[in-house]
């Protein structure tokens, strides 16, 4: 039970391994690098430097790609949970198969990427041990010779590359494990696209939808009908009183507009009251 516990545990938890470079000891590395040309011994150690720079720029690479992904995901998985709240919808999907399968792969598109983000996370944030040469070796590189003191630097900046290679593994392999479950996220949101596809194309519509839509359609024209029915009328009913009004000018005495005329009145005041009718009509 106990190593079944460990596996998982270093499955979940990548371990820090043993170092794969320079495994002597610096006393060891030094006595191997130790040259009595000046030329080379420089040259050395100017390559020792360059391969202890060099884990602490991978891992930087490593760092920003993880957080770049964390990104891609945290957005994606926002996606996957928007279109999976169209299963708690029981009108949108009416057949139960279609529900379970659309949920079935909605909840491993959320699954693969949860996993693939804490991968990520994992890489870009987990605290891990850093490798440096000693501060006080100093004073002993100052007591001997040259050659000596460079190959002394050198071996100690490549145990600390050494040391340091294995935390940029560490950090690959959670990398290489976030891409992973990121790239079965990526699979399963287009095989739901393509069961999105298949139920459209094949699911029939529901005679109640169609009566709907067929109703919505009649009540459109109705609407877009009545307008030009009142226009029609308005228009008939300034001609009729267009009409009426130009008769009151001709028969003021008959006409409904002038109500009673005095027969007294002179020519030009009927005219003028006939006239401020046809305005009105107007």
């Amino acid at each position: 039970m106990l190593k079944l516990w460990r596996s998982v545990r270093d499955r979940l938890i990548l371990p820090l391994g043993e170092p794969r470079y320079f495994r002597e000891d610096e006393d060891e590395l030094a006595r191997r690098l130790k040259t009595s040309d000046a030329k080379l011994a420089a040259a050395l150690l100017a390559e020792a430097e360059e391969l202890a720079r060099r884990p602490h720029a991978d891992a930087e690479s490593i760092d920003r790609r993880a957080t770049t992904l964390q990104g891609a995901v945290a957005l994606a998985t926002t996606v996957a949970l928007a279109s999976g709240a169209l299963l708690l919808d029981p009108t949108k999907l009416r057949s139960e198969g279609w529900r379970i399968t659309f949920a079935a792969v909605v909840a491993g598109v959320v699954v693969a990427f949860v996993a693939s983000g804490m991968r990520a996370l994992g890489a870009s944030s987990r605290t891990l041990p850093w490798s440096y040469p000693a501060f006080e070796d100093i004073f002993g590189r100052a007591e001997s010779d040259v050659a000596a003191a460079q190959a002394a630097r050198a071996a100690s900046l490549l145990k600390t590359a050494g040391l340091n290679f294995r935390i940029v593994e560490l950090k690959a392999g959670y990398l290489n494990a976030a891409v992973w479950w990121f790239r079965i996220a990526l699979a399963l949101l287009l095989a739901l696209a393509i069961l999105f596809a298949t139920y459209a194309a094949t699911t029939p519509e529901e005679p109640s939808a169609r009566e709907g839509r067929g109703q919505r359609q009649r009540e459109g024209v109705a609407e877009s009908a009545r307008p030009i029915a009142i226009a029609t009328a308005s228009k008939s009913f300034n001609l009729g009183h267009l009409q009426d009004a130009v008769l009151n000018l001709k028969a003021p005495q008959t006409a409904p507009y002038l109500g009673h005329v005095d027969n007294t009145a002179s020519g030009a005041e009927k005219k003028s009251t006939g006239f401020r009718h046809f305005c009105k009509a107007l």
